[in-house]
């Protein structure tokens, strides 16, 4: 997947979060949410570090 792929994942995760009312799907859909972040940190993470050491 690619970056706005990506980016349009977590910002559909959040809406439905915001309209569900199932707790166990409601923590679900937030675990989701929680996973698609932190790969978005860590890709993020890993372009910065290629700009850093790309600029020695």
């Amino acid at each position: 997947m690619n970056d706005s792929t990506n980016d349009h994942r977590w910002r559909e995760l959040c809406e439905a979060i915001v309209e569900e009312p199932d707790p166990v799907r409601l923590q679900y859909l937030a675990e989701m949410l929680n996973k698609e972040l932190e790969q978005r940190e860590e890709r993020m993470r890993e372009r910065y570090k290629s700009a850093s050491e790309s600029q020695r």
